[in-house]
């Protein structure tokens, strides 16, 4: 299945190099402070892109780990800048009348939201211990599904499929983030 995503993806120009161990993949972890999502590990184990847009995981100059960081934490620090603009959901407790309590319960469920794995540009996959994690576009507090697991997003991202085919009813809610597409 990734092979033939590979494939695909080398036909639209992206550009690889060669996959990453296990070793690597824990050496990686520990640097981040994050789990790589079982998708992730499966591709980036063939082989890792690396073309523009994409994060090259195996370079770890300063500025390229610094960036790789930054990434990690925007959609995070980018909730709580804009915490103002985020609409209240129905499933969570009563919404506070008061703004200032309503932003810090906020804060909160933001700084308890799953990980996000930054896979390409500004789409995120939940570090879920799960073989079918939605991809989500994010840019501040925009954030829709684009794409109702790894493959699904790639073939989309590449032009392989329309966005449109997206089956929603396929795609497993993930805490907090879910909560908040639009």
């Amino acid at each position: 299945m990734y092979r033939e995503l590979i494939a695909k993806l080398k036909k639209r120009g992206v550009e690889f190099t060669t996959g990453l161990t296990c070793q690597e993949i824990a050496n990686m972890e520990k640097q981040y402070q994050i789990s790589f999502p079982t998708e992730i590990q499966k591709l980036y184990s063939i082989e890792l892109p690396i073309s523009h847009g994409f994060y090259n995981w195996k370079d770890f100059n300063k500025e390229n780990v610094g960036f790789i960081k930054c990434q990690l934490r925007r959609p995070f620090e980018d909730l709580k800048e804009y915490v103002d603009e985020i609409d209240w959901c129905e499933d969570w407790e009563k919404e506070p009348d008061a703004r200032d309590e309503r932003n810090k319960l906020l804060i909160e469920k933001i700084n308890m939201a799953p990980r996000l794995f930054p896979v390409y540009s500004h789409r995120y996959i939940a570090c879920l211990d799960s073989e079918s994690n939605p991809v989500f576009s994010i840019h501040g507090t925009d954030i829709i599904y684009y794409g109702e697991n790894l493959l699904s997003y790639f073939e989309i991202e590449f032009g392989y499929k329309e966005y449109s085919e997206i089956k929603m009813e396929n795609i497993i809610t993930v805490p907090f983030w879910s909560d908040l597409v639009q």
